[in-house]
């Protein structure tokens, strides 16, 4: 069988040069139809769907020792027991879903006391980004100035 080979030369080292063969790229017709993917997943799309990520950040001091939770409903979430949020820094909290669907949700510290206002709702695949107020009234909370 006689095939077709491309020699390249290539630079490995300032001193000398070395010659490499490689062989004839693969034809258009091994590689299936122009625009068409070569592997195919098991539902016939091309490529996976890309993860969509909803973001909720909240931009608050909660003081030292306390944690930032959320309750809801959507990606996981209930409203009888809280998930805590990510700290990223003194005054920086972050929630992150692969949620499909909507998510409706309230933040609340050490979860037990409800953040002020009503619920938050965010689309899958959206960033939010709040600053919760809880009530003054209870000792673990740093009065707002």
């Amino acid at each position: 069988m006689n095939t077709k080979q491309t020699t390249l030369k290539s630079n490995l080292s300032c001193k000398e040069s070395t010659f490499r063969t490689l062989p004839k790229a693969v034809s258009a017709k091994a590689a299936g139809k122009c625009g068409e993917p070569i592997r195919k997943n098991k539902v016939d799309q091309p490529y996976p769907p890309a993860e969509v990520i909803t973001e909720i950040e909240a931009k608050v001091d909660v003081g030292w020792g306390n944690t930032l939770f959320i309750r809801g409903k959507g990606a996981g979430l209930t409203w009888d027991k809280g998930t805590p949020l990510s700290c990223i820094n003194g005054s920086s909290w972050v929630w992150l879903s692969a949620a499909s669907d909507k998510v409706i949700f309230k933040l609340l510290l050490n979860d037990q006391i409800w953040a002020e206002g009503e619920d938050v709702m965010v689309a899958a695949g959206d960033r939010v980004e709040l600053k919760p107020v809880f009530s003054q009234g209870h000792r673990n909370v740093i009065p707002k100035v």
